[in-house]
């Protein structure tokens, strides 16, 4: 109750979702879409003037963002990236040169850090989310194993939740690109925007709950609301030799990287990724703005 109160808390007055997931059985202890709506309201029957007040509210009080939003989960997914480099056989010591931005086929993806980090190994380029290492890197190791890998931690599929309404999201590759547009064919910017989590790659907030939950353990377990849910994890296949190597960028990300508040003032030890995803049209560019943990 003291969380799923926070969490409400937290997010009033503000489009966004949280989820926090049990990461032993998949328990999720709070939920929280906003905004959202008073569902007393809809007690005996949903009034229609009601119903089509709320579903022409730009701000979308009916859409459960938490496990129905698909959004471009931005930096967050780069522990993927590493986790499908190094099981192809990457020296997480290797360094590789940010100079503020990568080149690649045609377009220059630009780092947070304009004029860049200078020599980065795996370790600090996830504490310090640089664009250009993911790029580099995700180009090298391929789209391949990159959704492989992504699969293996739940997305681009349902998760299997006892909820009636779910979304299963998109991992791109050269048949999803040629649905949209046969013209524009299937290249290496493409992977390196979705090394980063950009592009056409698409998750919703529990499915990334649910990859924190995994980078912690090593299992992805399927969610559930009710004690009595029969529950089940999988393994993720990763190595815990190469899952300690992101775990420790990522304890840096708390630590002194770029997601120093969330350790601030906690009592416990905290792992975890920030990510901000640019996406619309240029004329109504926006970020959406991320945070996954482990606890």
């Amino acid at each position: 109750y003291k969380l799923q109160k926070a969490a409400e808390s937290s997010l009033r007055g503000l489009r966004g979702a949280f989820v926090a997931v049990d990461p032993r059985d998949g328990a999720v202890r709070a939920m929280v879409s906003s905004p959202s709506f008073d569902p007393r309201e809809c007690v005996p029957i949903f009034p229609r003037k009601l119903y089509e007040r709320y579903s022409k509210d730009p701000a979308k009080p009916l859409l459960n963002r938490a496990v129905a939003g698909l959004y471009a989960p931005g930096s967050t997914f780069k522990p993927i990236t590493a986790l499908a480099a190094l099981s192809k056989g990457l020296d997480p010591s290797k360094t590789h040169g940010c100079y503020g931005y990568y080149e690649v086929a045609g377009m220059r993806i630009r780092c947070a850090r304009t004029w860049g980090h200078g020599d980065m190994d795996l370790v600090n380029a996830i504490k310090n989310s640089c664009n250009p290492y993911f790029c580099e890197i995700g180009v090298k190791v391929g789209a391949n194993t990159i959704s492989e890998v992504s699969r293996d931690f739940g997305l681009g599929a349902k998760t299997g939740i006892d909820f009636p309404i779910e979304g299963a999201g998109l991992v791109p590759n050269a048949a999803e690109k040629a649905k949209r547009d046969p013209s524009v064919k299937w290249n290496s910017g493409d992977v390196a925007q979705t090394s980063i989590g950009q592009g056409l790659l698409l998750v919703t907030p529990l499915q990334m709950a649910l990859v924190a939950a995994a980078l912690g353990t090593g299992k992805l377990p399927t969610p559930h609301f009710t004690k009595d849910y029969v529950f089940n994890t999988k393994d993720v296949g990763v190595s815990l030799k190469n899952r300690k190597i992101v775990l420790e960028g990522m304890r840096k990300v708390v630590a002194g990287g770029t997601g120093q508040l969330a350790g601030k003032n906690v009592e416990a030890n905290v792992i975890g990724k920030t990510g901000t995803a640019e996406v619309g049209s240029r004329a109504n560019r926006r970020k959406n703005t991320w945070f996954i943990g482990y606890v």
